[in-house]
């Protein structure tokens, strides 16, 4: 017996001085509060994006289907108050332009890259004869979206309009998004920014560019080919998001 008693007084003096590994489980209390304070910076980078007067960058598009690309492409993009312009360039000439207004997006072809249909007359040259498809939606692109829907993120992820969209890599010194992916049925669309600059609107009093000071306007004002910055594809009557 006291065997037995010198045994269980050694045993509870180990169990004692051991201390657990963890003690809570891998996604309790202590990784939620780590989560919570990376997406919070993930919502001041897109305030932020929804009070600077514009943000210009250059993007490269994946789209993928199946898990497999089918599609690349490249271009500028620009944000500003709520709407936004995807410039997609091939050759470093303009081959289509999406419009994000507040409740639709217009897809921009020029006449010179429209396919030719057989019997069917040119379209007329005039403001809008560039038009070849127009979808009604609130907010229907992915900068868009996430600066006005960012207090509904779920983390990094927002789902509207039927697609989910996932901020993927985002640069909390620079205040800028890195990376989005837009998912919908089988296709992942991933877009990657790159040389992101932050424009300011210019004092009322301010000179024009030509004035005393003779400076011209900045390098980020500069037009893309075709009189317009540049921008990125979206498959027909289904714009960049």
């Amino acid at each position: 017996m006291p065997g037995k008693l010198h045994f269980l007084v050694f045993a509870l003096i180990l169990f004692s001085g051991c201390k657990p590994q963890k003690t809570t489980p891998t996604g309790g209390p202590g990784t939620a509060e780590s989560g919570n304070q990376q997406w919070s910076k993930l919502g001041e980078i897109l305030d932020h994006y929804d009070e600077v007067a514009k943000i210009t960058s250059e993007f490269h598009l994946d789209v993928f289907v199946d898990g497999a690309v089918v599609e690349s492409s490249e271009g500028r993009h620009e944000y500003a108050r709520g709407e936004e312009k995807w410039f997609y360039l091939k050759n470093g000439e303009l081959e289509k332009t999406v419009e994000c207004f507040v409740d639709k997006a217009v897809v921009r072809v020029p006449l010179a890259k429209q396919p030719k249909k057989k019997g069917k007359k040119p379209v007329a040259d005039g403001p809008d004869a560039d038009i070849v498809s127009v979808y009604e939606s609130k907010y229907p692109c992915a900068v868009q979206a996430l600066v006005r829907y960012s207090s509904t993120l779920q983390g990094n992820k927002l789902t509207h309009d039927g697609k989910n969209y996932v901020v993927n890599a985002f640069d909390e010194t620079a205040k800028t998004i890195r990376k989005i992916s837009m998912h919908k049925d089988n296709r992942i669309l991933v877009y990657t920014f790159s040389d992101v600059k932050f424009v300011d609107e210019a004092p009322a009093d301010a000179p024009s560019g030509d004035g005393p000071s003779g400076d011209g306007p900045s390098g980020d004002d500069t037009p893309a080919p075709g009189g317009e910055p540049a921008a990125a594809p979206a498959e027909k009557n289904t714009p960049a998001k």
